[in-house]
Protein backbone atom coordinates (compact mmCIF):
# COMPACT_ATOMS: atom_id res chain seq x y z
CA UNK A 1 0.00 0.00 0.00
CA UNK A 2 2.71 2.22 1.24
CA UNK A 3 4.53 1.28 -2.65
CA UNK A 4 1.65 2.38 -4.52
CA UNK A 5 0.96 5.60 -2.45
CA UNK A 6 4.93 7.00 -3.70
CA UNK A 7 4.53 5.74 -6.83
CA UNK A 8 1.47 7.98 -7.44
CA UNK A 9 3.24 10.95 -5.27
CA UNK A 10 6.63 10.10 -7.90
CA UNK A 11 3.65 10.49 -10.91
CA UNK A 12 2.00 13.75 -9.62
CA UNK A 13 5.46 15.20 -9.24
CA UNK A 14 6.39 14.31 -12.76
CA UNK A 15 3.65 15.08 -14.09
CA UNK A 16 3.67 18.42 -12.10
CA UNK A 17 7.40 18.97 -13.87
CA UNK A 18 6.07 18.13 -17.08
CA UNK A 19 3.10 20.59 -16.62
CA UNK A 20 5.75 23.60 -15.76
CA UNK A 21 8.04 22.34 -18.83
CA UNK A 22 5.16 22.96 -21.42
CA UNK A 23 4.12 26.25 -19.89
CA UNK A 24 7.53 27.55 -19.65
CA UNK A 25 7.97 26.07 -23.15
CA UNK A 26 4.77 27.94 -23.90
CA UNK A 27 6.06 31.18 -22.56
CA UNK A 28 9.61 31.28 -23.89
CA UNK A 29 7.98 30.51 -27.53
CA UNK A 30 5.29 33.26 -27.19
CA UNK A 31 8.87 35.65 -25.51
CA UNK A 32 10.79 34.65 -28.26
CA UNK A 33 7.54 35.46 -31.24
CA UNK A 34 7.33 38.58 -29.37
CA UNK A 35 11.10 39.44 -29.49
CA UNK A 36 11.41 38.66 -32.87
CA UNK A 37 8.32 40.22 -33.96
CA UNK A 38 9.90 43.73 -31.51
CA UNK A 39 13.16 43.02 -33.60
CA UNK A 40 12.00 43.13 -37.21
CA UNK A 41 10.25 46.71 -35.87
CA UNK A 42 13.66 48.22 -34.86
CA UNK A 43 11.79 49.67 -31.60
CA UNK A 44 14.73 48.06 -29.56
CA UNK A 45 18.55 48.07 -30.22
CA UNK A 46 19.63 45.84 -27.76
CA UNK A 47 18.10 41.81 -27.04
CA UNK A 48 17.58 43.05 -23.28
CA UNK A 49 15.67 45.60 -24.41
CA UNK A 50 13.35 43.79 -26.80
CA UNK A 51 12.43 41.55 -23.89
CA UNK A 52 11.69 44.03 -21.39
CA UNK A 53 9.32 45.53 -24.49
CA UNK A 54 8.59 41.74 -24.97
CA UNK A 55 7.57 41.39 -21.72
CA UNK A 56 5.85 44.78 -21.12
CA UNK A 57 3.55 43.80 -23.98
CA UNK A 58 2.78 40.77 -22.56
CA UNK A 59 1.42 42.43 -19.33
CA UNK A 60 -0.19 44.90 -21.54
CA UNK A 61 -1.87 41.48 -23.53
CA UNK A 62 -2.40 40.11 -19.52
CA UNK A 63 -4.30 43.01 -18.68
CA UNK A 64 -6.27 43.52 -21.21
CA UNK A 65 -7.20 40.03 -21.11
CA UNK A 66 -8.43 40.24 -17.67
CA UNK A 67 -10.01 43.61 -18.20
CA UNK A 68 -12.03 41.80 -20.92
CA UNK A 69 -12.32 38.36 -18.57
CA UNK A 70 -13.61 41.20 -15.74
CA UNK A 71 -15.92 42.73 -18.06
CA UNK A 72 -17.43 39.27 -19.31
CA UNK A 73 -18.11 38.24 -15.89
CA UNK A 74 -19.76 41.39 -14.68
CA UNK A 75 -22.17 40.87 -18.03
CA UNK A 76 -22.69 37.44 -16.99
CA UNK A 77 -23.10 38.49 -13.32
CA UNK A 78 -25.82 41.66 -13.99
CA UNK A 79 -27.61 39.33 -17.20
CA UNK A 80 -28.07 36.71 -14.05
CA UNK A 81 -29.16 39.61 -11.78
CA UNK A 82 -32.05 40.50 -14.85
CA UNK A 83 -32.84 36.90 -15.22
CA UNK A 84 -33.42 36.52 -10.99
CA UNK A 85 -35.44 39.41 -11.25
CA UNK A 86 -37.60 38.68 -13.70
CA UNK A 87 -37.99 34.92 -12.66
CA UNK A 88 -39.48 36.72 -9.55
CA UNK A 89 -41.73 39.11 -10.99
CA UNK A 90 -43.33 36.46 -13.39
CA UNK A 91 -43.32 34.16 -10.02
CA UNK A 92 -45.07 36.70 -7.52
CA UNK A 93 -47.62 37.50 -11.02
CA UNK A 94 -48.52 33.73 -11.17
CA UNK A 95 -49.06 33.34 -8.01
CA UNK A 96 -51.27 36.36 -7.86
CA UNK A 97 -53.46 35.15 -10.81
CA UNK A 98 -53.42 31.49 -8.85
CA UNK A 99 -54.33 33.20 -5.60
CA UNK A 100 -57.01 34.88 -7.68
CA UNK A 101 -58.29 31.76 -9.41
CA UNK A 102 -58.90 30.51 -6.19
CA UNK A 103 -60.55 32.84 -4.45
CA UNK A 104 -62.60 32.80 -7.66
CA UNK A 105 -63.14 29.27 -7.43
CA UNK A 106 -64.20 29.16 -3.71
CA UNK A 107 -66.48 31.75 -4.39
CA UNK A 108 -67.77 29.45 -6.90
CA UNK A 109 -68.15 27.28 -5.02
CA UNK A 110 -69.75 29.10 -2.32
CA UNK A 111 -72.60 30.01 -4.53
CA UNK A 112 -73.27 26.80 -5.83
CA UNK A 113 -73.58 25.80 -2.39
CA UNK A 114 -75.53 27.78 -1.53
CA UNK A 115 -77.69 27.44 -4.66
CA UNK A 116 -77.78 23.92 -3.75
CA UNK A 117 -79.09 24.61 -0.25
CA UNK A 118 -81.79 26.57 -1.21
CA UNK A 119 -82.97 24.03 -4.34
CA UNK A 120 -82.14 21.20 -1.15
CA UNK A 121 -84.66 23.81 1.21
CA UNK A 122 -87.74 23.94 -1.53
CA UNK A 123 -87.93 20.29 -2.64
CA UNK A 124 -88.29 19.81 1.39
CA UNK A 125 -90.61 22.23 1.82
CA UNK A 126 -92.82 20.84 -1.30
CA UNK A 127 -92.76 17.34 0.24
CA UNK A 128 -93.85 18.94 3.35
CA UNK A 129 -96.62 20.58 1.91
CA UNK A 130 -97.24 17.75 -0.30
CA UNK A 131 -97.55 15.21 2.47
CA UNK A 132 -99.53 17.28 5.05
CA UNK A 133 -102.38 18.18 1.80
CA UNK A 134 -103.03 14.08 2.04
CA UNK A 135 -105.91 13.10 3.94
CA UNK A 136 -104.28 10.94 7.21
CA UNK A 137 -108.27 8.71 7.08
CA UNK A 138 -110.71 7.93 4.62
CA UNK A 139 -113.89 6.50 6.22
CA UNK A 140 -115.83 4.77 3.65
CA UNK A 141 -119.44 3.53 3.95
CA UNK A 142 -122.44 2.17 1.29
CA UNK A 143 -125.90 2.89 1.38
CA UNK A 144 -128.72 0.74 -0.53
CA UNK A 145 -132.42 1.93 -0.70
CA UNK A 146 -135.43 0.54 -2.81
CA UNK A 147 -135.74 2.78 -6.03
CA UNK A 148 -134.05 4.79 -8.19
CA UNK A 149 -132.37 7.42 -5.80
CA UNK A 150 -129.72 6.56 -2.80
CA UNK A 151 -127.80 9.46 -0.64
CA UNK A 152 -124.91 9.35 1.45
CA UNK A 153 -125.05 10.43 4.86
CA UNK A 154 -123.71 13.96 5.65
CA UNK A 155 -120.01 14.84 4.71
CA UNK A 156 -119.62 11.96 2.86
CA UNK A 157 -119.39 12.37 -1.33
CA UNK A 158 -120.14 9.17 -3.70
CA UNK A 159 -117.72 7.78 -5.67
CA UNK A 160 -119.74 4.98 -7.39
CA UNK A 161 -123.25 3.52 -7.62
CA UNK A 162 -124.66 0.15 -8.16
CA UNK A 163 -128.39 -0.62 -9.50
CA UNK A 164 -130.55 -3.39 -9.45
CA UNK A 165 -132.60 -5.51 -12.42
CA UNK A 166 -129.04 -5.78 -13.88
CA UNK A 167 -129.53 -1.86 -14.97
CA UNK A 168 -125.83 -0.37 -15.39
CA UNK A 169 -127.11 3.30 -16.32
CA UNK A 170 -126.35 5.64 -13.42
CA UNK A 171 -125.34 8.81 -12.21
CA UNK A 172 -123.93 10.75 -9.46
CA UNK A 173 -126.06 14.17 -8.64
CA UNK A 174 -125.13 16.93 -6.40
CA UNK A 175 -122.05 14.99 -5.45
CA UNK A 176 -123.40 12.63 -2.79
CA UNK A 177 -126.42 11.10 -4.22
CA UNK A 178 -126.64 7.97 -6.72
CA UNK A 179 -129.62 8.23 -9.33
CA UNK A 180 -130.16 4.67 -11.44
CA UNK A 181 -132.36 4.83 -14.76
CA UNK A 182 -133.94 1.65 -14.34
CA UNK A 183 -133.64 -1.06 -11.87
CA UNK A 184 -135.43 -1.90 -8.64
CA UNK A 185 -132.92 -0.27 -5.97
CA UNK A 186 -129.77 2.03 -5.99
CA UNK A 187 -126.97 1.35 -3.64
CA UNK A 188 -124.39 4.17 -2.96
CA UNK A 189 -120.56 3.96 -2.57
CA UNK A 190 -119.41 7.04 -0.08
CA UNK A 191 -116.40 8.12 0.82
CA UNK A 192 -115.21 10.58 3.71
CA UNK A 193 -112.10 12.52 4.41
CA UNK A 194 -110.79 12.99 7.74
Amino acid sequence: MFINSNKMVKRFIIQKILILIIISLFITSNCEAELIKLSSTEDCKTPFECYLKAVETLKTDRAEMRRQIDSLSNQYKEDLQNYENKLKETTVKYEELLNNSKAECNNQINILNQNLQNLQNNINQRVTDVYNSIPRNLALTGTHQGGSYSGCPAGYIAVSCSCGSGCGSWDIQNGNTCHCSCGEWTSAFCLKLQ
